[in-house]
C-alpha cells in the first residue's frame, strides 16, 4: 500500500492494474495540434515541451518522481511522500506506478469546463471583473471533511465524465472569447500539477494570465517551478491550529506554511482565503493568530478572504456561518493589520467591497461575485490616487 498510512479516514483506493489498463493520450493528442516548431519558438513553449516529451503509451510521465529498488517508485510532489509498487496509485488519485515508472492519469481530462467571474476563485485583486475558464480534474491529496466538490475530488479521473482538453486545444478554445485568465480550479490542482503547468506555459505565451486555487499541500520544489508558470494563487488557508488540520484536512500545518512561504519569495501574486466552520476554527484566538501571520508573515497588503461555512459533505451536522461571527473575523483581521479583508459567500454585504486604505471609500463594490461599480484607475484609487495592489486589467 501507499504511504504514509498514518492518514486512516478515506484509505487510497484499490490498486487494480487492470482499472488502469486503458491508454491516455499520445503526445500528439496532448499537445493539441500546435506544431513542434510553433512551441519550440518560445521559452514558454519550450517548457510545455519539455513536460510533453515525456509521453507514452501510459500517458505523461510524473517529473518529481524517483525510482526504488524492485521497481518501486517514490512520488515527491506532495509532502505524503508516496511509495508505490506496480499498478499502485498514489493517495491522490491520480498518480500510478506502470512498469517503474510513475505516470499521471490527470492530464488533459478536465471533468470540469466553465467560464466563472475571476471574483468566484475567489480573487479580488486579479482582473477585477474579469472572466476565468476554470478548470478542474478529478482527485485531490487531502480530506477535507466539507469539501464542497466532494464527487469530484475524491474519484480517479477515470471515474468522471471528462472532456479531452490538451494544452494546445486551450489555447485554441480560447480565440475571440473575452476571457483574461485560466483558473485551476473546484478540485486540487496539486493532483494534477503537470497539467497545469503545461496549460500556463501554453496559455501565457499567448498573452492569458493563469491563477490557481488551492490547499498548497506541495513540496517546494514542484511549487517554485510553477509560480514560473502562473500568475496569482488563491490560497486556501483553512486554519491556523495543526491539530484542526489533521482532524478536519488529513494532514499538518507546517508544509501548508512553507508553501506560502514559497509563493511569498516568488513574487507570484497571493491572496488568502479561510473557511470559517462553526466550533472548528471560528474563535477569536484563531482568528487573530492566522490573520497576524497574513499580515506579519506574507504581507499587510495581502488579502484575505473569510469565506462563509456550507454544510456539506461529512460535516452536515453543523450549521452554516453566522453572519456575526463572519464580521466578527473581518474586524479583528483589520485591526491585526490585514489592509483587505473580504467576506465571501455573504452578500450583499459591504464585505464583498475593496475599500482604499487611503481615503477609505469603496473602489470596487461588489454583490457577490458580480462587479456593480469599479473606480479603479491603472491600478490606482479613482478618488485619491493611492495605489491599490495586485493584477490589474
Amino acid at each position: 500500500m501507499a504511504k504514509p498510512s498514518h492518514i486512516d479516514r478515506d484509505s487510497v483506493p484499490p490498486r487494480a492494474a487492470s482499472a488502469l489498463s486503458a491508454p491516455l493520450l499520445s503526445r500528439r493528442a496532448l499537445v493539441g495540434g500546435m506544431s513542434v516548431a510553433a512551441l519550440s519558438s518560445s521559452a514558454a513553449g519550450r517548457a510545455l515541451l519539455a513536460w510533453s516529451r515525456e509521453c507514452g503509451p501510459d500517458g505523461v510521465r510524473v517529473k518529481y518522481a524517483r525510482s526504488l529498488p524492485g521497481g518501486r517508485v517514490k512520488c515527491g510532489v506532495c509532502p505524503l511522500d508516496c511509495e508505490l509498487s506496480e499498478g499502485e496509485t498514489c493517495f491522490c488519485r491520480t498518480r500510478t506506478n506502470r512498469g517503474g515508472v510513475l505516470w499521471t492519469d490527470a492530464f488533459a481530462n478536465p471533468c470540469i469546463v466553465r467560464v466563472d467571474a475571476i471574483e468566484k476563485m475567489p480573487l479580488a485583486h486579479v482582473t477585477p471583473g474579469g472572466r476565468t475558464l476554470s478548470l478542474g480534474v478529478g482527485g485531490c491529496n487531502v480530506r477535507c471533511l466539507y469539501c464542497q466538490n466532494w464527487k469530484q475530488s475524491q474519484a480517479r479521473p477515470r471515474e468522471l465524465q471528462n472532456r479531452k482538453l490538451s494544452p494546445g486545444q486551450v489555447v485554441t478554445s480560447l480565440a475571440g472569447r473575452p476571457v483574461q485568465t485560466i483558473a485551476y480550479t473546484y478540485t486540487e490542482p496539486v493532483a494534477f500539477l503537470e497539467y497545469v503547468h503545461d496549460v500556463a506555459a501554453a496559455t501565457r505565451e499567448k498573452g492569458i494570465r493563469n491563477v490557481v486555487a488551492t490547499a498548497g499541500f506541495v513540496r517546494e520544489k514542484p511549487l517554485a517551478d510553477l509560480c514560473k508558470v502562473v500568475d496569482a494563487f488563491s490560497f486556501s488557508l483553512k486554519g491556523f491550529d495543526d491539530a484542526f488540520y489533521r482532524k478536519v484536512v488529513g494532514c499538518g500545518l507546517p508544509p501548508i506554511l512553507k508553501a506560502l512561504d514559497v509563493i511569498k519569495n516568488s513574487g507570484t501574486w497571493l491572496e488568502v482565503v479561510t473557511l470559517l466552520v462553526p466550533t472548528l476554527n471560528d474563535d477569536d484566538k484563531s482568528v487573530r493568530a492566522l490573520a497576524r501571520h497574513v499580515a506579519r508573515n506574507l504581507g499587510p497588503d495581502v488579502p484575505l478572504h473569510f469565506s462563509r461555512f456550507v454544510p456539506e459533505y461529512r460535516l452536515k451536522n453543523l450549521p452554516p456561518t453566522p453572519i456575526k461571527t463572519m464580521e466578527r473575523a473581518r474586524s479583528l483581521a483589520l485591526s491585526e493589520g490585514v489592509r483587505y479583508c473580504y467576506l465571501s459567500n455573504v452578500a450583499p454585504h459591504a464585505g464583498n467591497d475593496t475599500y482604499c486604505p487611503g481615503c477609505k471609500k469603496a473602489i470596487v463594490k461588489r454583490l457577490g461575485f458580480k462587479i456593480l461599480g469599479n473606480h479603479l484607475k491603472t491600478g490606482a484609487c479613482g478618488f485619491c490616487g493611492h495605489a491599490i495592489p495586485g493584477i490589474h486589467l
